[in-house]
């Protein structure tokens, strides 16, 4: 390491030399940026409290969860990528339920937390296999003004906001609450980073935060938006609603970037990410 990382009475501080690498500072400066939360009010576990201040309808099957400290402290910051983890008292189950969540909000200004959340059903395929415990927990048993438990933000996947280098942010259906929470931050720093936001879902009744990423596309200029529908319903419009009647790939992506000189980060279901870091690697863009 290039410095001196100690951790006193739950508050993260570090000495660092002046060292620093070709992206974005030294890799101490980067992790500094993300205290450790208080341990006042925080149990010896790690897990504190939370309250559901308020609770949104996305889709038919996503909602989102907005959460306070029950305390009244302040925020632990985070960086855009990252999760919660829960632990939820789920009637029926002999012992809490663990079970990460991804941040949807943008990272500054912060007056709560977001955790956007598809239900996640049944498989269909094999009667054997229970719904989501977690999600449907979220969806059946949380409401407004209701307590759950949360360890503070975590998670090596996020944003690096010290770069300025061009981003390509790529979602795959309820993937893209942590690249929503990218695209937020960046559009909140106010500065001249170009950003490429990729969004692949079936169609409308799958599009999550329509408005709202429109809205910053609409207003930042440096923000690019495509939406592609792999299925598009019948009151579905092509450059009204979404841009292609496809699933996103980087022969698509390779006709709308001007080179494949950006950060590319990309969260979707296994097999997509799969079949685009694939053919990232094709195109020269480094690993």
């Amino acid at each position: 390491l290039t410095g001196l990382v100690a951790i006193v009475a739950g508050v993260k501080m570090v000495r660092k030399e002046e060292k620093t690498s070709k992206k974005g500072g030294s890799w101490l400066a980067r992790i500094s940026q993300v205290p450790l939360a208080k341990s006042n009010g925080t149990s010896s576990n790690g897990f504190q409290n939370y309250k559901v201040v308020a609770k949104t309808k996305e889709t038919h099957n996503v909602s989102s969860f907005y959460l306070k400290p029950e305390n009244g402290h302040p925020l632990a910051p985070f960086l855009p990528g990252q999760y919660l983890t829960f632990q939820l008292n789920v009637p029926g189950q002999n012992k809490p339920v663990v079970r990460c969540y991804s941040l949807s909000n943008g990272n500054k200004n912060l007056e709560h937390y977001r955790v956007t959340i598809k239900r996640e059903p049944a498989p269909g395929s094999n009667g054997d296999i229970p719904p989501g415990i977690g999600s449907n927990y979220f969806h059946d048993h949380l409401n407004e003004g209701d307590i759950i438990t949360a360890k503070p933000p975590k998670g090596n996947f996020h944003l690096d906001m010290e770069s300025t280098s061009p981003l390509v942010l790529i979602a795959g259906g309820v993937g893209m609450t942590p690249m929503f929470s990218m695209l937020e931050s960046v559009n909140s720093e106010e500065l001249e980073r170009e950003v490429w936001f990729f969004m692949g879902v079936r169609n409308q009744d799958e599009y999550i935060m329509k408005e709202q990423l429109q809205n910053l596309a609409r207003q930042n200029k440096n923000i690019h938006l495509k939406v592609f529908f792999s299925k598009p319903g019948i009151g579905d419009f092509k450059g009204k609603d979404f841009d292609f009647a496809e699933r996103i790939s980087v022969k698509r992506l390779k006709k709308i970037l001007p080179s494949n000189k950006y950060d590319y980060y990309i969260c979707a279901p296994s097999q997509m990410i799969d079949e685009v870091r694939k053919d990232l690697e094709k195109w020269i863009v480094p690993k």
